[in-house]
């Protein structure tokens, strides 16, 4: 990486994707705008001399930032519907999380008519804005002097122009997918941040919905034009398959792993992947290969033990062996997504899944592992050695 640069439009799940970052560039040079650009710029200047490779930009700052290096970084971005970013902003307040805003909005007496009408510089087309404009952008009026259509067009203009990647957060996972392919990421395993308070909820009237439309007319025509345009991508770049196994993984990490403990090595191995966890995953692998031997088949068989035994093995990685544990975790699961019982289609998934796994770690499967599996698999199909 040289110079990278993710746009951060607020309340489109960015908190999220900076972790993602964060782990995928970690050890690079990260510079955070803090959303005022003539403090950025001299922050940036103070520490100019000692950029030497790469750099990740991140932060709330517009398209043109005034910043050589951050202007000329490969960028990447997120945006919303503007409907549900404007609500999740609104809510965001309510609960007290914009400091900047407790003295005139604090949570106790929050009243959403008012705030709607308080000219707020995040109400209103902030994601057009945030495309278009340079040191204005965080004015509601910045976009005063151009027309709804000639301030959209600017936008999509430098959104398929400028700005070399993009995912829209209601595609969050389709979109981490594409970005990993792209950037050549590992996996870009996630949990969700800045989680509403579910006992805070605000109420939407459709009298909110109404100002919220109304003041975000350009944005709604710009996300409507680019989501078709992110939809047509996605029909013919994703690949589905990857999708599918990404789902696994990372829906089963949300499972296992609260967000405080994940990415914390000494977690891992202490609790996921703890001899107790082991002969229970052990137990449990070994009754269904017992239950269903012949309907799964000796080739899934052999190679789901043999990544059993890579898994238990102290040589194999940390990352490597939680991934197989995932994989087994989904492979002896009683929910599928492709359902066992069905005839002929059985057992597809969960061979997709052994498959892919088996393939990706295979310089980890090692002799002793293969052997092992090899005297197991004996023991409920002695046909097939």
């Amino acid at each position: 990486m040289k110079y990278l640069r993710f746009l951060h439009i607020p309340k489109t799940a960015g908190v999220t994707f900076n972790t993602i970052l964060e782990r995928q560039y970690r050890g690079e040079m990260h510079f955070h705008f803090e959303g005022h650009l003539p403090s950025d710029k001299k922050r940036f200047d103070s520490l100019r001399s000692s950029v030497s490779n790469g750099i990740l930009f991140t932060g709330h700052a517009p398209i043109s930032t005034g910043i050589a290096e951050a202007d000329e970084a490969t960028l990447i971005t997120f945006l919303r519907d503007p409907v549900s970013r404007v609500k999740s902003y609104c809510q965001h307040v309510s609960e007290g999380k914009s400091p900047h805003l407790l003295e005139g909005f604090s949570p106790e007496t929050f009243d959403l008519d008012h705030f709607l009408f308080s000219g707020d510089s995040g109400l209103s087309n902030l994601q057009t804005r945030m495309l278009v404009c340079g040191d204005e952008w965080a004015s509601p009026s910045a976009l005063d002097g151009m027309s709804s259509a000639n301030a959209r067009d600017q936008a999509l203009e430098n959104l398929f122009h400028r700005v070399a990647h993009f995912g829209l957060q209601e595609y969050y996972d389709e979109s981490l997918v594409l970005f990993s392919s792209l950037l050549a990421w590992k996996t870009p395993l996630y949990f969700s941040h800045n989680r509403k308070n579910s006992g805070r909820q605000l109420q939407f009237e459709p009298r909110h919905i109404a100002r919220i439309e109304e003041l975000n007319a350009v944005d709604i025509e710009l996300y409507n034009r680019v989501e078709e345009h992110f939809v047509a991508l996605l029909e013919r770049s994703l690949d589905r398959r990857k999708l599918q196994q990404f789902h696994i993984i990372n829906g089963t990490l949300n499972g296992i792993v609260g967000p405080a403990r994940f990415g914390t090595a000494g977690f891992i191995k202490d609790k996921i992947l703890s001899e107790p966890r082991m002969a229970r995953l052990n137990d449990r692998l070994w009754d269904k290969i017992v239950k269903h031997a012949r309907r799964v088949g000796s080739k899934l068989i052999k190679e789901a033990l043999c990544l059993y035994y890579t898994a238990i093995s102290m040589h194999t990685p940390t990352l490597a062996r939680l991934s197989i544990v995932l994989g087994l975790l989904y492979f002896i699961s009683p929910v599928d997504a492709v359902p066992d019982p069905i005839p002929g289609f059985g057992y597809t998934d969960d061979l997709a899944i052994i498959l892919f796994l088996f393939k990706r770690l295979n310089k980890y499967i090692l002799e002793p592992a293969i052997e092992s599996a090899r005297r197991q698999q004996a023991e409920v199909l002695p046909e097939a050695n």
